[in-house]
Parts: C-alpha cells; structure tokens; sequence
C-alpha cells in the first residue's frame, strides 16, 4: 500500500481521513488463500459526523477499499478519473447544484463507476433529482449499514 499522494488526495487532515491509503490500483487483487475483489470506494462529503462514522464502520467491512475522500463535486469528478473507483458515495450538500454537477460528471468519465447518494433528507425531489442525474442508488442517513450494504452488493451485481 503507499499513501495518498500529499495535494492530490481529496482527503482532509484529521481522523479516517488522515489515516487512508491506497492500493497498488491491482483488480481484483488477491488475499489469503484465493482472488477477492473489493469495491474501491471514493466518499465524496464535507464535515459531518454521521459521515466520519458511517465511513469507519465501512472501513472494517472486508469487500470495501476506501481510496479517497472529496470535499466538493468537482474535487469528487477528478479523483474518479485519478483514483478509478467501483463505487463514488456521494453526501454532498446541494449547494448551487453541487452534487447534480458532480454526479453528472462522475457517470461522465470513462468506465464511469456506480454513485450512490447518501443524505440526511428523503423527499421525492430529492430522489428524483439525484437519479435524474445519474445516481445508481439513494440511501439517507438513517438507513441502517445493511441497507447500504445490500444496496451496494446488488449494484455491483448489476455492473
């Protein structure tokens, strides 16, 4: 494993976020006794606790590889074409479009991974907008980690 690369990681200084690395970039990569693929995660979400939680708790589930933190949309679209995620978990406030911009673009890029939206509201607008966007998925905040965990195993079935 080496370290996020200093300047160009997405990641903020403190907690988790201080401590991610990123693989070798290998697909599927092996441990132990055979292949296992993991999903290479990109979290793209500003300061929140619920997410600094949600985001330890993914860190231990042994199909996931965090491989980066954004903090805005467009931070979020160009580590996608950097880090080359399976999966772009999305929590972005929607400020001036934020996360419809950035959702556009991420499905935009070459082998587009799967996006998935996690927020704190669950409206019909909200939904609507996300999906109408490109997002592969919504779950809030307060869903539990197995509806996260479920929604992810069947996206990337479908991929």
């Amino acid at each position: 494993m080496r370290p996020v690369p200093a300047g160009r990681s997405g990641i903020a200084h403190g907690g988790l976020r201080d401590s991610l690395t990123v693989g070798t970039g290998l697909r599927p990569h092996t441990q132990g006794m055979g292949p296992i693929s993991r999903i290479r995660l990109l979290v793209a979400g500003g300061d929140d606790h619920a997410l600094d939680d949600l985001c330890r708790r993914i860190a231990t589930w042994p199909t996931i590889e965090i491989v980066g933190w954004a903090r805005s949309g467009i931070e979020a679209a160009s580590l996608t074409e950097e880090l080359v995620p399976d999966l772009v978990l999305i929590d972005l406030e929607d400020r001036n479009g934020d996360r419809v911009d950035a959702i556009r673009r991420i499905k935009e890029t070459a082998g587009a991974p799967i996006v998935v939206v996690l927020d704190s509201r669950d409206t019909p607008a909200a939904r609507s907008e996300s999906f109408t966007a490109g997002a592969d998925g919504y779950v809030t905040k307060s869903d539990p980690d197995e509806r996260l965990k479920a929604l992810i195993s069947k996206m990337r079935t479908r991929a």
